[in-house]
This record gives C-alpha cells, sequence and structure tokens, in this order.
C-alpha cells in the first residue's frame, strides 16, 4: 500500500497554487496551513487570511464527512478579479458518490452558510464522482490595490 502524503503543484502562468490530500482528517491542519501560507504571500490582510483558511477547512471537513475515500484538491488562484479558491474532492469507490436527491445541498447547510457569510458567491456542485466548492474573493483586488498606493504613494 503506498503511503499517503500532501503533494503540491505551482502553475507559474496563471498564479495558481494546488496542494492534493489524502480524504484523512490528519491533512486539513496541512491545508490551513497551506491556505493561510498562500494567502500571506500575496500581501492579504491577516482578516482576509483567517477567514481564507475557515472556508477551506470547512469544505475539506463536508469533503470528509460525506464519507468519500480519496483525495480532496484545493486550488488557490490570484488573478486581477481578486482570489479564487477551489475545493475539490474525488470518490475513489466504483461509480463515485452516491446521486444526491433531487434539490439536496450538496454541502450540508451549516457549512455552507459559514462558507457564504464570508464568500458570498459560494457554489457548490457535484458530477462524475467529484464534489467542488468554488469562491471568489473580488474584494481581494481592491484591499491590494490600497496597499501598494499606501506603501508607494504618487508624488
Amino acid at each position: 500500500m503506498a503511503a499517503q502524503r500532501a503533494t503540491d503543484r505551482v502553475d507559474a502562468d496563471s498564479s495558481t497554487v494546488s496542494l492534493a490530500i489524502p480524504a484523512d482528517p490528519a491533512f486539513v491542519g496541512t491545508v490551513r496551513y497551506f491556505a493561510a501560507t498562500v494567502a500571506r504571500h500575496a500581501g492579504l490582510p491577516e482578516e482576509l487570511t483567517d477567514d481564507l483558511r475557515l472556508a477551506v477547512s470547512e469544505a475539506c471537513a463536508e469533503a470528509m464527512e460525506a464519507g468519500e475515500a480519496g483525495s480532496i484538491r484545493v486550488a488557490l488562484s490570484l488573478h486581477s478579479a481578486g482570489i479564487a479558491v477551489e475545493v475539490t474532492s474525488s470518490s475513489l469507490r466504483p461509480g463515485g458518490a452516491a446521486p444526491l436527491p433531487e434539490g439536496s445541498e450538496l454541502v450540508p447547510i451549516y457549512r455552507l452558510q459559514l462558507i457564504r457569510a464570508l464568500f458570498p458567491d459560494a457554489q457548490s456542485d457535484q458530477g462524475s464522482g467529484t464534489r467542488v466548492v468554488r469562491w471568489v474573493n473580488g474584494e481581494v483586488t481592491q484591499l491590494l490595490r490600497l496597499l501598494a498606493k499606501a506603501d508607494h504613494p504618487a508624488p
């Protein structure tokens, strides 16, 4: 049996960094640290870093509570519109995850409400054995511009 480990990848062209972990609660701390490190490296304010860390943690916990055996991938993309986050869980069970009843929430409602309280445009969907929670925070761009102006005032 292969040892479980976290893997990471950096895509320099699109400013996307991703981390893949086994669907194991022992790795959630690694994901939280990863998200916070990327946010700090990008110069995001500490309050936003804390929100990001909490939302990523909730999305990972949801995937694990769903009983999915497999992996979880967290991708963070910094671009002109802000920071985009995508948490994808994949099932190794034959046929993927069991289909959900029509109209049911993909992420337990309290988790999705918490994520949406932090990032109002959060979405959740499922298909072909994968479950995805994604959100974008456009306010990041405005904050980064304000920070840049504060560091380098106009003459």
